[in-house]
């Protein structure tokens, strides 16, 4: 398996741009996941 096929894609839901915020900063910063987008 080559790294995109182990690459996590996540996609943030929440109505709060703080949580949503925090989610994406702490999620970006791990090798295993990419953060596609947000939304509220």
């Amino acid at each position: 398996m080559d790294k995109q096929e182990m690459t996590t894609h996540i996609l943030i839901a929440d109505d709060h741009h703080v949580v949503r915020g925090g989610l994406v900063a702490y999620l970006s910063a791990e090798s295993d996941f990419t953060v596609i987008g947000e939304i509220a």
